[in-house]
């Protein structure tokens, strides 16, 4: 008899007593149930299991390790090192990517795919399994990579010829815009499920040419030459396309709003400027005014372009200066019926979506804002609060900008702001709601916002990649769920800009009661303006008496203030704090 039968049966014997059958269950579970027996029936066990958590099970034995490479999935983006040596441009470019990676792996389930980058020397062409294995065994040693079956590699297409011929198979992604390499040879290429391509390379192919097993598609426009069909032509040959990036000059935005195209249900658009950029009518505003304003004038196939689109990614969404062209965009996207998820915004975009309407239905949205916006977007969410309702909003990116440096606050300003955030997640997200944070200045990093995960991980989330001036925290793939970060001790800032009780110190460690205490949303209390030096001292008392308070229930407590006097406290300071 199985065992899961077996304990049901015990359970439910009418001669046992009333809890003797749970008792019995709870025997044999702890008698017999361990880790290996549950890796050895594959349980998925590894996909609640971080990198950084997993070193010591991968060290306990021979056979636990053995059983843990097994759920390992690798997927390995690997470069050549030509003789000549490469150019500033690509080692800056390969520099970003191991700090990405470097960041992220940490923090990925052990089950993967976990997303490594590795540069081999030309000596080593062609790419054997066991070179691949000796370069791993110098980044992770703990795994036994001979047990890893599921290789997964993503090469331009000229480095794909350049593996074994028994690991092409393995290659899901092809980069650089090499398609002959896939029509040359494609059963040896049939797992692809990923190209890059020009516009140009899409419409001259054969009308016959398809690729049926491609879902995730990157299109390259560098000119706006569409005359020919070929943004028409995209769908017909990438049938099973569900995820498209298309990054184009300004002048291809366009055609996009015209009638036959229509947007996958995951869509997203990068402009980056070209040469002809700098000329009159060919730059990105300009051409952002013109698609907005075809976007939602009442032609025929007005809102064609958004009817399937789930998940839309524009970077230049954030952008500042947004007068009619971004009220038109805000208003085509209310009008898209399937949207749930939408990165990266400026405050001014999200105040025009209003997310305190009852039809808003997002339940993603990336928000690039100024801790001097903290205000602006407490105040849009007030009218919530008043209702005693919650919005749509289960993940809420917050990308910290400082265009014009940090300054650390005031104690009592740090606290305010600390106290809306909590109020935030607790009473107006969606039920389960998340808040993650990143930023594009390393200083950022050192504020007391980025100590709230630490605090509250079920509320809050950290993002550590240093995404720079020019990059953003983009919205979560709709194939994937909803990305959450475990705040991990190693990953934890020295918080230099923390001004409060919230910087980390030998007698303020609430980091591992966090990780084990079930947290709760923080109740309403007296305002920060109420409380006296004394009773702010008496708080911070408790705090090192774990007999009363343990030190994460004092900080919370402390930082239980209602939403409506954070608002009126820093509507009374504005001009004090530069807060708009």
């Amino acid at each position: 008899m199985p065992r899961a039968a077996r304990i049901e049966s015990d359970d439910e014997s009418p001669e046992a007593g009333e809890g003797g059958g749970q008792e019995l269950a709870q025997d044999e579970i702890d008698e017999e149930v361990d880790l290996l027996f549950l890796l050895q029936e594959k349980l998925p066990i590894p996909d609640f299991l971080v990198v950084a958590h997993s070193r010591s099970l991968f060290t306990a034995s021979k056979t636990c390790r053995t059983l843990l490479s097994v759920h390992v999935t690798l997927m390995l983006r690997f470069d050549v090192l030509t003789p000549g040596g490469c150019s500033k441009e690509e080692n800056m470019e390969a520099s970003r990517r191991c700090k990405r990676i470097r960041a992220l792996l940490p923090q990925e389930p052990i089950s993967g795919p976990l997303g490594l980058y590795l540069r081999f020397p030309l000596r080593e062409m062609p790419l054997r399994r066991a070179s691949i294995f000796r370069a791993l065994y110098k980044v992770i040693p703990m795994v036994k990579w001979e047990e890893c079956t599921d290789v997964e590699f993503i090469c331009q297409g000229a480095l794909a010829e350049s593996l074994e011929p028994q690991l092409r198979k393995g290659v899901r992604t092809l980069m650089g815009c090499e398609p002959w390499i896939f029509l040359e040879d494609p059963r040896t290429f049939r797992n692809v499920t990923r190209m890059e391509l020009t516009l140009t390379q899409i419409g001259n192919l054969p009308e016959d040419v398809t690729f049926p097993g491609v879902s995730r598609v990157k299109v390259l426009c560098k000119d706006a030459a569409f005359a020919d069909g070929a943004l028409d032509k995209i769908e017909k040959v990438f049938p099973a396309m569900k995820r498209l990036h298309l990054q184009m000059i300004p002048s291809g935005l366009l055609p996009l709003c015209l009638p036959g195209f229509v947007a996958t249900d995951d869509c997203r658009i990068s402009l980056r400027q070209g040469a002809s950029s700098s000329r009159v009518g060919y730059g990105r505003e300009s051409n952002m005014f013109l698609a907005a304003h075809l976007l939602t004038l009442p032609f025929t196939w007005q809102g064609s372009f958004f009817a399937r689109l789930r998940r839309f990614q524009m970077d230049e969404l954030n952008e500042k200066p947004g007068g009619m062209t971004m009220q038109n965009m805000a208003e085509a996207l209310k009008g898209a019926p399937l949207l749930q998820r939408l990165g990266s915004v400026s405050m001014s975009f999200l105040e025009m979506l209003d997310p305190t309407r009852e039809e808003f239905q997002l339940e993603e949205v990336v928000l690039c804002m100024e801790i001097e916006d903290c205000l602006r977007l407490f105040n849009l969410f007030s009218p919530l609060y008043q209702q005693q309702r919650r919005c749509s909003i289960k993940r809420l990116g917050i990308h910290f900008c400082a265009p014009d440096g940090v300054s650390k606050p005031s104690e009592e300003v740090e606290r305010v702001l600390l106290s809306g955030w909590l109020c935030i997640v607790g009473h107006l997200l969606a039920p389960n709601g998340f808040v993650m944070f990143s930023q594009g200045q390393s200083q950022l990093f050192e504020t007391a916002f980025f100590q709230l995960p630490f605090l509250d991980p079920r509320h809050f989330s950290l993002d550590v990649v240093d995404y720079g001036e020019h990059r953003f925290a983009v919205s979560t793939p709709i194939s994937l769920p909803l990305r959450y970060n475990e705040p991990l001790a190693s990953m934890r800032p020295r918080g230099t800009l923390v001004s409060g009780p919230m910087r980390p110190s030998s007698t303020n460690d609430y980091f591992e009661e966090a990780r084990t205490l079930p947290s709760s949303p923080p109740s309403p209390v007296q305002p920060a303006a109420a409380l006296s030096a004394g009773k702010r001292s008496s708080i911070m008392k408790k705090i090192t008496r774990p007999s009363e308070l343990s030190a994460r229930d004092a900080m919370l407590s402390s930082l239980s203030i209602q939403f409506v006097d954070v608002i009126e406290y820093l509507t009374a300071r504005k001009e004090e704090l530069f807060l708009n």
